[in-house]
This record gives C-alpha cells, sequence and structure tokens, in this order.
C-alpha cells in the first residue's frame, strides 16, 4: 500500500461499520481529515442513521458487514459496532485479508478476544484497537516524560474516569461491567504510562449513584487496588455520574516526582467574577479526546501505507481486558485476584 516518493498515492478505501456516535466521527475523519482516504461502504442496521452518515461522506450504505467486508475495492475496515459484534467482525475481516481498526474491547469474554486476535494474527493482517487516549498529546508527552526518567523508578500510579452521567439501564446490563466498559481505558493507560504489567486486582464497588445498577449486578463507583510486575502500586478508580462534567486523569509517581495528566488546558475558558473563578466543563469523551480520535485514525491509515505494526495491538487489548477481568472477579468474590496471562499456543517453545 505504500508508493514510491513522489508517487500519486492511490486513495485507501476504509469501509465503517457502524453509524453510531463513534462510527459517524471516524467515518467523518476518514473522509474529510485523513489524506488520500475514501469511505465506500457504511454499514449500518438501522437504515435511517445508515443511508445519513452514507450521504455525508460519499459512501454506500449496507446493512450487510459481508458485503462490504468481501467488496475486493475495499482495502481496510473499522469496526465501530456494538461490542458483542466486534470479535465476529474481525475474523470474518481476517478471512478476507483486510486489516482491521476496532473499537475497545474486541469483547467480553477471554476466549472470543483470544479467538479474534489469533484469526488476524494467522491471517496475517494488522489488528488495531481504539484505546485512544495513547493519541491524546498529554498522555503522550507523559509518557516520553516517564520514559526520560522524568520520575525514577515508578512507585504508585493512579488513574480517574467519571462519566457525566450514567448510560441507560439498557446498555448498562450488556456492556461487561463497569471494569470492562469503563475502567478498561485506565487499565491500559496505566500500562502504557509505566510501560509495565498489572500482576493482581483487588476492586471494590458500590451502586451510589443509581440503585438499579447494583440491580443488575453491576456497580457505578469502584476502586482498583492494582500491583505491578515491578513491585509498584496503582489506584484506579471510576463513577458513572460527575456533575461537573467528564473527567479523567491520571499520575505517575515515584522516586524522583511525579508526572500528571489532567484535563487539556487548550479547550478550557476560565471566568473570572465576584462569584469567584469559573471555568467550563468538559461535558463527553468526544469533546475531551476529539484530536485523538482523529490522530488514531491517520495513523492507522499511515501504518497500512508505511507496512509497520500499529502502535496498539490486538495483544493490548488482550491485556487490558484480562485486567478488567480480574477487577470485576475481585469485586464480586471480594478477594485479590492475579491477572491472566496470554496462554502459550500448544506446540510453541
Amino acid at each position: 500500500m505504500s508508493a514510491a516518493p513522489g508517487t500519486r498515492l492511490t486513495p485507501l478505501a476504509v469501509a465503517v461499520l457502524g453509524a453510531g456516535r463513534i462510527g459517524r466521527k471516524h467515518a467523518e475523519t476518514l473522509a474529510r481529515r485523513v489524506e488520500n482516504c475514501r469511505v465506500p461502504w457504511i454499514v449500518e442496521p438501522l437504515e435511517d442513521a445508515g443511508r445519513a452518515c452514507a450521504a455525508d461522506v460519499g459512501a454506500q450504505w449496507t446493512s450487510d458487514a459481508a458485503r462490504a467486508i468481501a467488496d475486493p475495492a475495499v482495502d481496510a475496515v473499522l469496526i465501530a459496532t456494538p461490542t458483542n459484534t466486534h470479535a465476529d467482525l474481525i475474523e470474518m475481516a481476517a478471512s478476507y485479508g483486510k486489516p482491521i481498526l476496532c473499537e475497545k474491547p474486541i469483547d467480553l469474554t477471554m476466549e472470543r478476544t483470544l479467538a479474534a486476535i489469533g484469526a488476524a494474527e494467522k491471517a496475517g493482517v494488522p489488528l488495531q484497537i481504539g484505546f485512544q487516549r495513547r493519541y491524546d498529546p498529554s498522555y503522550m508527552r507523559a509518557r516520553r516524560m516517564i520514559e526520560e526518567g522524568a520520575v525514577g523508578t515508578i512507585e504508585l500510579v493512579t488513574a480517574t474516569s467519571r462519566d457525566p452521567q450514567p448510560a441507560p439501564i439498557s446498555y448498562l446490563k450488556v456492556s461487561g461491567g463497569i471494569f470492562r466498559d469503563a475502567s478498561i481505558h485506565d487499565f491500559d493507560v496505566v500500562r502504557y504510562l509505566t510501560g509495565h504489567e498489572v500482576v493482581e486486582v483487588f476492586a471494590y464497588g458500590a451502586a451510589l449513584v443509581d440503585p438499579a445498577i447494583g440491580e443488575i449486578g453491576d456497580a457505578d463507583t469502584v476502586v482498583a487496588s492494582l500491583r505491578f510486575d515491578n513491585g509498584a502500586l496503582g489506584v484506579v478508580t471510576a463513577s458513572r455520574r460527575a456533575v461537573y462534567g467528564y473527567d479523567v486523569s491520571a499520575e505517575v509517581f515515584g522516586s524522583a516526582g511525579k508526572v500528571v495528566v489532567g484535563e487539556s488546558p487548550e479547550t478550557l475558558v476560565r471566568r473570572y467574577g465576584r462569584d469567584g473563578v469559573t471555568r467550563d466543563n468538559i461535558f463527553w469523551f468526544l469533546q475531551r479526546f476529539e484530536e485523538s480520535y482523529v490522530a488514531e485514525v491517520q495513523d492507522f491509515v499511515a501504518c497500512l501505507r508505511a507496512g509497520r505494526t500499529p502502535r496498539i495491538t490486538g495483544e493490548d487489548g488482550r491485556a487490558a481486558l484480562a485486567i478488567a477481568d480480574a477487577a470485576t472477579q475481585s469485586f464480586k468474590e471480594g478477594r485479590p485476584v492475579a491477572v491472566g496471562k496470554r496462554p502459550v499456543p500448544a506446540g510453541a517453545a
């Protein structure tokens, strides 16, 4: 998919599966903010939403994923459908030899996650997972500083995610629980920032925002204590409600100091008055990580053109899910749980 210097690149055709909030965002990015790229297909079971998105980006609409994936004119696939469809679509795309960018998580079960990763590996196609925080300038700068020794030996890590309001109960029932649905981003972030693996989790959870969330066996307010492979400790917290807006942060503390990632100052405006100092709230993830979503799609296309491995792989998706699985089990059973490693394939050395 690469071209010699000075050669005009053939537009890369990326089919977008899913025309919901994030699917529309990705389709618009591919069509308008990625050079020499086009969207030939929008796949969406809801016809009105699918046709509207397709018309907006100059694509065709279909409700049949196989039709789009099998199209010889399609070079790659972006999956932004409900979680319970991800693994099947990854396997289908892999069977046609199509590179894949898939929103997190790969699946809610480790069995299907491993099967999907294995299908992509067997087919030899790139599989990138949509942990967009890794493309946020603040997180990227923090990672560089930590790699350069800014905090010395890492000793303590914290990360927090708080949504403005809970999702509907109908969604939460099939979300896999707060650790797999929300905290999974923080589990990926602590791996990314520290370069270390989480080996054990002890998690607490409560339904303090909405009793109905507790009635479905989930929590809306959680704390997960982490132990890393270098002996460092960590804490990940999450809440389904923050009345002041979307709230995401991380801190890595060590022998030489600490690095903190908070809200991006470029998005904030402060007002000074007799009633004090106020500032704009960030109300949702698409606002906070607007440019990160664009950057991850641009990098996916750049990886395909350059023939390089994506920065965020299927293994990253598996590792974050393994931590989320351990946290969920710990929350249910009230005990520390070891984080599972990827099984070694039979016959491997």
